[in-house]
């Protein structure tokens, strides 16, 4: 475990980029989702920090469904947030995967250098 916590602290840049990425993306869809859709739906859109939470949904692609866009422009500004997020997803996965992957390499090449001078 201390090795891939290692790996994972040697690509903290990486993990930097894609944390202010995510950030900067979440607050601007809850801001634009509000502005969407808050007249239309002012009990599931009432406030930025709910909007907030259904960008969070969104953007983790759980979508409970408690609360969706209902106007063609929210929609459309969904449509656009969701291909988004999931590149972010991706990118979280890409850097977790390849700390483990640098984990493996030097396992094995412990595992190797301890068979070869046994």
């Amino acid at each position: 475990a201390q090795k891939v916590l290692n790996s994972l602290i040697g690509r903290s840049k990486e993990i930097k980029v894609v944390s202010s990425i995510t950030i900067v993306v979440a607050i601007l869809g809850a801001v634009g989702i509000y502005e969407l859709e808050h007249v239309a739906q002012p009990e599931a859109f009432g406030t930025v920090s709910v909007s907030l939470w259904w960008m969070i949904v969104t953007m983790t692609t759980v979508g409970y469904g408690d609360i969706s866009p209902q106007t063609p422009e929210g929609k459309a500004f969904a449509m656009f947030i969701m291909p988004i997020s999931l590149g972010i997803m991706g990118a979280v996965i890409g850097i977790f995967g390849g700390a483990l992957q640098d984990f493996n390499l030097e396992d094995s090449k412990e595992d190797s250098k301890e068979d070869s001078s046994a």
